[in-house]
């Protein structure tokens, strides 16, 4: 078990006297029973509160549902860690090894969801899905929710004049249009009207708005909206703003400052890489390179020598070129990876920390200012700014 861990502490007889020795800041602590079996693996922003607090008696006289750990912990196991980023990533990380059937239910972030769209497939669509397997298509996110996916789709269905009824769509060139086409609201792939090539390169269209190319389709249908009120064609001029109107709403939502192509899913996000100190010398910043799910964690660099750092740092995040995985574990641990960061990134100018897309990178003086400006001393709680992401 030690191995897992950095640091180890023997309970002894006397438990409180043991845990004041813990230290006052964040970690990921295992607590072991005689034989060093786990007994509880869990996380907190200061071990030595959080560790008293779980291994505590209960109140006399009180009901509780929890179980006096005390009575069969023998020592606790820790790693050091010191931002609620890091904190999340390991605890994940030891959660799969010491419990790897039951590890999700313990974990502190919810799955994210992606688009996936097969733009080369005889009949393409947007599928919302948790997972992204590596299947050749092509994968949107994150999302939230299954429910902001949803609403993405049915955005993009309004923007596009997409089919709504994929049976119907399977059937083509013998299916039957529906109502939409004749309201000028579908161009009627599934009976021929149009061609299925012609539709796949609107879904390519589409998929080209999703990750960022936002600006053709809306002029496309400013053209419309404009011809149409000249022919006096208001309702259809009106339905048209309002379809604009929707899509331009739509993507400046919080919830999707994040959506972009899954080969665009690499960020440089840095964290506090050291207690909270109140001297510039003692502070310390650690990079974490997030490529398309793989993680790697750098050291921590004190602060005074950000400036010599950061230009290694950025030589690192070039075009995300990632290896295919070698098993479907892997594949998993890479989705899994996305959904804790897409957990901080959901959370904007709230998340500690900075947070930045490999191909939104500042030069080297604006990403130095901005860490002095996050992780100094008087700033050391700051949060990313919202357009880091």
């Amino acid at each position: 078990m030690i191995h897992l861990f950095n640091h180890h502490l023997d309970l002894g007889d006397d438990i409180s006297t043991s845990v004041r020795t813990l230290p006052a800041h964040g970690g990921v602590y295992l607590i072991a029973d005689p034989d060093d079996k786990p007994v509880l693996l869990a996380s907190g922003e200061n071990l030595r509160r959080v560790v008293g607090h779980r291994l505590a008696a209960p109140p006399p006289n009180q009901k509780t549902r929890r179980a006096h750990l005390a009575e069969v912990a023998a020592s606790v196991h820790w790693r050091e860690t010191f931002s609620r980023f890091e904190t999340a990533l390991t605890h994940y990380q030891l959660a799969r090894i010491l419990d790897p059937r039951a590890y999700r239910k313990t974990i502190a972030f919810p799955p994210a969801w992606f688009l996936r769209v097969d733009v080369q497939a005889r009949v393409p669509r947007f599928s919302p899905l948790r997972v992204f397997p590596a299947d050749g298509a092509r994968y949107i996110g994150p999302f939230a929710t299954g429910k902001d996916a949803d609403e993405w789709v049915h955005m993009l269905v309004d923007l596009f004049d997409l089919c709504r009824d994929n049976h119907v769509l399977e059937q083509s060139p013998h299916g039957q249009a529906c109502a939409y086409f004749d309201m000028g609201r579908c161009p009627a792939p599934c009976d021929g009207t149009v061609s299925l090539e012609a539709y796949r390169r609107t879904i390519a269209e589409a998929v080209a708005f999703s990750v960022g190319d936002r600006e053709p389709r809306p002029a496309v249908l400013r053209d419309s909206m404009d011809s149409a009120a000249k022919a006096l064609a208001f309702e259809r001029a009106a339905a048209l703003r309002q379809t604009i109107e929707r899509a331009a709403a739509a993507i400046k939502k919080r919830e999707y400052a994040p959506v972009a192509d899954l080969s665009d899913c690499c960020w440089l996000i840095l964290q506090r890489g050291g207690p909270a100190r109140r001297s510039t010398k003692n502070s310390f910043v650690k990079p974490f390179f997030v490529r398309c799910g793989t993680i790697e964690v750098g050291g921590p660099v004190a602060l005074p020598d950000i400036a010599s750092v950061i230009p290694r740092w950025l030589a690192g995040c070039g075009p995300c070129s990632v290896l295919p995985p070698d098993s479907a574990e892997e594949q998993t641990t890479r989705c899994e990876v996305l959904w804790l960061v897409a957990k901080f990134l959901f959370q904007a100018e709230r998340a500690p920390g900075l947070f930045y897309r490999f191909d939104r990178l500042p030069d080297t003086a604006k990403l130095a200012a901005a860490v002095r400006a996050a992780f100094g001393p008087r700033q050391a709680g700051n949060t990313a700014s919202p357009d880091t992401v």
